[in-house]
């Protein structure tokens, strides 16, 4: 499973890392790894990182959530095409790139974003209606 973009609040990186544990919780042992690729870009967006890490660490689950940090653009595909699911949560309201590039690389999306209901108007499992962590890794799952 992956996540591609800025480590920003407005990102809800944290709300993933909290869907992420409700679907790890939910299959027992089974390890899916979840990579967080990007980096933060301001003094809070860093803050905000180093808040995500300690859980990670704290929660021991630095293995399958994977907090990968900055990949260069020449890089990016790599994750698109190997990721099972791009999930995005964010609260900007407009179109982020990385949902446009995961489909451009055959990645599925699961988001939350209004942005883009419309274009994924008859494909319903892959828009999160319901924000609760246990909703989202529900949908994880069925996908």
């Amino acid at each position: 499973i992956l996540y591609v973009g800025r480590i920003s609040e407005r990102k809800r990186i944290s709300l993933l890392y909290d869907a992420y544990n409700k679907f790890l919780d939910s299959k027992g042992e089974m390890k899916v790894k979840f990579n967080v690729v990007g980096s933060p870009l301001t003094p809070l967006d860093l803050k905000y990182d180093t808040d995500i890490r300690t859980r990670v660490w704290e929660d021991n689950r630095q293995d399958c959530f994977n907090m990968v940090g900055h990949v260069p653009y020449s890089k990016i595909s790599d994750f698109y095409t190997t990721a099972f699911l791009h999930v995005n949560v964010s609260e900007t309201g407009s179109m982020d790139k990385t949902v446009m590039e995961a489909l451009a690389c055959g990645c599925p999306v699961l988001t939350s974003n209004p942005a883009f209901f419309d274009l994924l108007k008859d494909y319903p499992e892959f828009i999160i209606k319901d924000e609760r962590p246990e909703a989202i890794a529900d949908q994880i799952s069925e996908l």
